[in-house]
């Protein structure tokens, strides 16, 4: 039985004495990256440099900018005390009122 599972295994490795190494077409390897340098250049979006499209996009950036900047000027944010949010996410969570007492402790 033992002799028999040997045999077997010198069998399968020995089916691979008997194989050929792969061969590759000739220039194989020159095409190949030949086809990969042509795929992988970049191309470039000839409209996005020109004068008047770089042009066209500064102005409405600025324009934009400016709008914000001179935005009205009456919507100020009042900032709130610590108080104020703390006693805001008390009721908000029913805590206790006592909880300012407990956080200044």
């Amino acid at each position: 039985m033992k002799q028999e599972k040997q045999d077997r295994i010198e069998q399968i490795l020995n089916a691979w004495d008997g194989a050929k190494k792969a061969e590759t077409p000739a220039f194989f390897y020159t095409r190949l990256k030949a086809r990969m340098e042509k795929a992988a250049a970049p191309v470039v979006k000839s409209w996005l440099l020109k004068p008047a499209f770089v042009v066209a996009t500064l102005v409405l950036v600025i324009v934009i900018n400016a709008f914000i900047y001179f935005q009205d000027g009456n919507s100020t944010i009042t900032p709130n005390s610590g108080e104020e949010t703390i006693q805001s996410i008390a009721a908000e969570y029913n805590l206790s009122d006592n909880i300012l007492e407990d956080i200044n402790q």
